[in-house]
């Protein structure tokens, strides 16, 4: 068996660099495979094991140990960096750390520090003043662990926490500052020299987003629009904005090198032979270290590493070759990143590109720009789907739009004026207005566009696909966009109900509180869970409901009190929802173009049809001064079924409706929304008993600090015959009320749920 073996190893010509590149590429998909579940990621790498052994033994025995190595290199630096985590709250003083990013907020302004050992700490400070990337400081610090949850429709903050090597969170104060070295001064005053143009607010939020990848001047006017159209990459500093000003400095630096014989006669441009293509690179990481505060630094070093590399060796490699060996490289410089969507989108968007390139050649620059966006969007979709998100597609043409303009008109002009060059700000203020144009029209109709959910779109790019291959006459594809047009007016459509029938859905906001109540009469929407008041995602899932059927009406907004995870989500809804109604538990403000709020004051009702809706609260007795117990209590009954939502409502706001029995003739419930997110202070066993419900659904995050639903609280509702139902692990949570009875669905999944985040 040995002897056949060697034989093997030596008869089989082995081609070195396709070795080299097996390593590579099970390194990489051992990396990937850490997104699924280890059982399969085993699976995966037996499945390539055995391929490679029917190409030979060696492959075999390099495709196996690269995938252990890289499967392992993920998963150990995921459990040490969970590891590593604070564990209970801790207050120092006199710490000597340094200032690696902040970022302005409304509240003051947040800050990742690093320690002399390496941890990272991201705190919030208060004041105006936002200090010093690279400086090091002395700070008052206390630190707690902190707790994340990864919701649909939101960033992965937590992921983003743990590639940061972030350990704790919490408050600091500044307590002294020490002397900055020389290069850090150099670089602050390159800043300045940068920033020192003078122009209306307007337009500087945009040009200290792409010169300097800095967002926080952006206005809530632009941060919004740019979210509603899923256009928001155009605003950061980019791999596709730092490739053209690499692109542009090696035309610059060719043209000085050689002058314009040299273009005119097709000299090859190859960084093998050319110095000016050094001066290229020097001339991005001149960018990327203006923008250090807002750009990984790692990421820029070995993009920049590999062609400085491949220059000095004189080496002859192939786009895609190269590209796996950056890929390869950024991993070992960073294990998380496998864990950020983001960057392997990147990374697959340009390997898309360079095989797509060589069936572009001879296209209309028009004709290759537009397949190269639909290319890059059907690529964004497998990412969608896994976050299962709905598909705009109403961003494709605005992208097709806007990609070109952004990277060829006002990134040039704004770098330009960076310069101070006279006429580039002219230039960069009306192309701003321009793109600012498009924005606005796209944002004022883009809920008309057609929404699919994963599923269809990845169907619709299979059927589109089979069609290629099968070479269709236009006939068939005018009678598919027609079908298509049917099927967008179908959707559209609001879910028929019958007077009487009700769909309750507890969406999935992490640990916030927001429900849709939808009848045949219109909506009705209970909270409006957590969020930013700049942002409205069209994926955010607050009001995914509204993007698929957006011709029924609203009829009420209940914002049951002031907490963030009740009422954050309002300036979203002020956008996309225009109610009849609005109750309100606690004075919050609301929009100017809503009807005057009415408190949810006890006894108050309105109806729906045969649906009729009432509000509880216990006399004064029993209503303390803590706003939780001021949440507005609502209960909902149909013939087919009620409902009781609990805001943040505690044991002594059920006691006391409870005193008051007679006066409110509470009747049994099917479905109960438990207060305060599973909180031990509500939810008691004399309220469950008299509600008898049969679902109690609790709207928590996954693995949040406050360890909601509390444990005794599900106790008391298995003691008690009903069913535990928590966001945390089923995602939304949607009911629905007809004759035939009660039926519930779950939507919606958790991204990593074996790494505790």
């Amino acid at each position: 068996m040995r002897k056949e073996f060697a034989a093997s190893l030596t008869d089989t010509p082995v081609d070195k660099s396709a070795l080299f590149l097996l390593v590579l590429s099970s390194f990489l998909a051992g990396s990937v495979l850490v997104i699924l579940h280890p059982f399969w990621a085993a699976m995966a790498g037996l499945l390539g094991l055995i391929l490679c052994a029917r190409w030979q033994p060696l492959a075999a025995g390099l495709f196996c140990l690269g995938f252990i190595v890289g499967y392992g290199y993920v998963a150990g630096s995921v459990y040490e960096t969970q590891a590593s985590r604070l564990a209970n709250p801790v207050t120092l003083t006199q710490q000597e750390v340094s200032i690696e990013r902040c970022w302005r907020s409304t509240w003051g302004h947040r800050c990742l520090f690093r320690t002399t050992t390496g941890e990272g700490w991201y705190l919030t400070g208060s004041g105006d003043v936002i200090p010093q990337s690279g400086h090091a400081v002395v700070i008052h610090v206390e630190l707690q662990p902190w707790a994340s949850a990864n919701n649909p429709g939101s960033s992965p903050f937590g992921l983003w926490l743990m590639r940061q090597g972030v350990v704790a969170q919490g408050r600091y104060e500044l307590q002294a500052t020490r002397p900055s070295p020389w290069f850090i001064r150099q670089i602050q005053r390159s800043r300045e020299y940068v920033l020192n143009v003078a122009m209306e607010p307007h337009y500087e939020g945009v040009y200290r987003a792409l010169v300097l990848g800095d967002r926080v001047n952006l206005s809530e006017d632009w941060k919004g629009r740019v979210e509603r159209t899923q256009t928001q990459h155009l605003l950061a500093l980019s791999g596709l904005h730092v490739g053209t000003v690499a692109v542009a400095a090696g035309l610059i630096f060719a043209m000085l090198w050689g002058g314009l014989s040299t273009i005119r006669h097709g000299v090859s441009f190859g960084i093998r032979q050319d110095w000016y293509w050094l001066g290229a690179v020097l001339a991005v990481g001149t960018l990327w270290t203006l923008a250090l505060s807002s750009v990984s630094l790692e990421r820029a070093l070995f993009m920049l590493l590999l062609p400085c590399f491949a220059w000095f060796l004189r080496l002859r490699w192939g786009l895609p070759h190269g590209l796996l060996l950056i890929g390869a490289m950024m991993m070992a410089a960073d294990p998380l990143l496998v864990l950020d969507l983001g960057a392997w989108f990147s990374w697959l968007a340009t390997l898309w590109l360079i095989l797509l390139a060589p069936s572009l050649r001879g296209l209309p620059w028009w004709s290759a720009l537009i397949l190269v966006q639909i290319a890059l969007s059907c690529l964004l979709i497998p990412v969608y789907a896994l976050w299962e998100l709905p598909v705009f597609w109403g961003s494709i043409p605005l992208n097709l739009l806007l990609i070109p303009w952004v990277t060829f008109v006002v990134l040039p002009s704004a770098l330009l004026t960076a310069l101070h060059l006279p006429g580039a700000l002219w230039v960069f203020e009306h192309s701003v207005d321009l793109w600012y144009w498009l924005l606005g029209a796209f944002d004022l109709g883009f809920v008309s566009f057609l929404v699919l959910s994963p599923g269809q779109a990845l169907a619709g790019i299979g059927l589109i696909g089979i069609g290629l291959m099968l070479r269709l006459p236009w006939r068939f594809w005018c009678l598919g966009a027609a079908v298509l047009g049917g099927l967008h007016f179908l959707s559209v459509r609001p879910n028929p109900l019958a007077s009487g029938e009700l769909d309750l859905a507890v969406l999935d906001v992490g640990n916030a509180l927001s429900v849709v109540l939808d009848t045949a009469e219109g909506r009705v929407l209970f909270d409006l869970g957590y969020g930013s008041p700049t942002q409205v995602s069209l994926s955010s899932a607050p009001l995914r409901w509204h993007w698929r059927y957006p011709q029924r009406d609203w009829e009420a907004v209940v914002i049951s009190h002031q907490d963030n995870d009740h009422a954050g989500g309002l300036a979203s809804a002020a956008f996309a929802l225009q109610p009849k109604q609005v109750f309100l538990g606690e004075w919050v403000r609301i929009p100017d173009q809503w009807p005057r709020p009415v408190f949810c004051d006890a006894g108050m009702s309105f109806e729906l049809g045969d649906i009729s809706f009432r509000f509880l609260r216990p006399y004064a007795g029993f209503r303390p001064a803590q706003h939780n117990d001021a949440s507005c209590v609502l209960e909902i009954r149909s013939q087919y079924g009620a409902i009781m939502l609990m805001g943040d409502a505690s044991k002594r706001v059920e006691y006391g409706i409870l005193q008051q029995v007679d006066t409110y003739s509470v009747a049994p419930v099917d479905v109960l929304l438990s207060g305060h997110h599973g909180s031990s202070t509500s939810t008691s066993g004399d309220w469950l008993r008299h509600l008898s419900p049969q679902w109690v659904v609790h709207s928590a995050a996954r693995y949040n600090r406050f360890d909601f639903p509390r444990q005794d609280v599900q106790d008391r509702v298995t003691e008690h015959g009903a069913l535990n139902i928590c966001t945390c692990a089923d995602g939304t949570v949607t009911f629905h009320f007809r004759k035939e009875g009660i039926a519930y669905e779950r939507y919606g999944h958790r991204l990593l749920p074996w790494i505790r985040i």
